[in-house]
């Protein structure tokens, strides 16, 4: 592989690094928010629900967060061979794929259990609680589409890679 190609290849394995840490990073602020507004909701109530819910979505985004500042794909040395190249592209894919065991049923569910105890604590506020409840899983949602689609990107890459 020439060093050209090779240092293509360490800009795209960089940038998408930075790309999933970017979706962190933006959805940490979100789901960090809502648990605060929960938790200040809780904080006059005796809704255990809610604390547990929050619970979950905290150590969720801690989770998430670790995961991916600790993957740091860009600093593979072998990766001047298209053998370890693929390699390199299975891990990434694998890792964007297993995304809702990760990250987003355990934040999902944290986000169930809290809107629960919303709508346990103050049931006239139940469009509130929903709309925050749609939002979290919503927000879940749309980090697993992206990650399936740029999985499925990664997957044309090394189809390539094998027909070569």
């Amino acid at each position: 592989m020439s060093p050209l190609t090779a240092g293509r290849l360490r800009r795209k394995a960089r940038r998408f690094r930075f790309e999933r840490l970017a979706a962190t990073f933006a959805s940490v602020p979100t789901f960090g928010a809502f648990a605060l507004g929960f938790v200040a909701g809780t904080i006059f109530g005796d809704i255990a629900l809610c604390r547990i819910g929050c619970a979950i979505i905290a150590a969720s985004l801690a989770y998430t967060t670790y995961r991916l500042l600790r993957s740091d794909w860009s600093l593979d040395r072998a990766s001047d061979c298209i053998t370890h190249y693929r390699a390199h592209l299975v891990r990434r894919r694998d890792f964007l794929r297993r995304f809702p065991y990760w990250g987003g049923l355990p934040a999902a569910s944290g986000v169930v259990l809290a809107t629960l105890g919303w709508l346990l604590a103050e049931p006239d506020r139940w469009f509130d609680a929903a709309s925050a409840g749609i939002l979290g899983v919503g927000l879940q949602i749309a980090l697993w589409a992206s990650n399936n689609r740029t999985a499925a990107q990664l997957q044309k890459e090394i189809d390539l890679l094998e027909a070569a």
